[in-house]
């Protein structure tokens, strides 16, 4: 659970990219839905009074980082499609060290990683999530006939396609 201080400096990040959002602290994105929807969170007049240039058609497109980029990691793809990634089902013990790493060493440039993993001996899958440095995951959902394969996307900062999949290649069961 993040302290005081990280809060108020996450919140002040958040005022600093849309200082008219509202901020609502939750604990496991625990929030009522009328508190998300029909907030009216788009004003025309706002978007305009920022950006008078909003609604021109000839304005040239937002630009994002170029070092901003994702990689998927689906063992289910086709072979020329799927980055070098080995099929095969993944220790639990492994893969969870392994995004463990990867959160510790790369957390503040990794915005988003998701993934369903096809764990060995486990008749469910291991479904994940996380944003940042926080990581959610579970069993569920039994695999029935569809094949277990593991899909796997990460969003983030001068990500290493390479170094990921590579990663992920070492969680094999042995």
């Amino acid at each position: 659970m993040p302290d005081e201080d990280d809060l108020q400096r996450i919140e002040a990040k958040l005022r600093a990219i849309n200082a008219t959002a509202p901020i609502r602290r939750t604990t496991r994105s625990n929030v009522s839905v009328d508190a998300v929807l029909g907030i009216d969170g788009f004003d025309l007049q706002r978007a305009l009074t920022r950006d008078p240039s909003f609604l021109d058609a000839k304005k040239a497109p937002t630009k994002h980082s170029v070092s901003v980029s994702s990689h998927s990691i689906d063992q289910g793809a086709a072979r020329h499609l799927r980055g070098g990634a080995k099929s095969g089902q993944l220790d639990l013990a492994l893969t969870q060290e392994w995004l463990g790493e990867l959160m510790h060493e790369k957390g503040e440039d990794l915005y988003r990683m998701k993934g369903v993993l096809a764990i060995a001996h486990a008749e469910q899958r291991f479904v994940f999530h996380s944003v940042h440095m926080l990581m959610e995951g579970s069993f569920e959902g039994e695999w029935g006939d569809e094949p277990r394969e593991s899909k796997l996307v990460f969003i983030g900062k001068d990500l290493d396609p390479a170094k990921l999949t590579e990663g992920f290649n070492n969680v094999r069961h042995s």
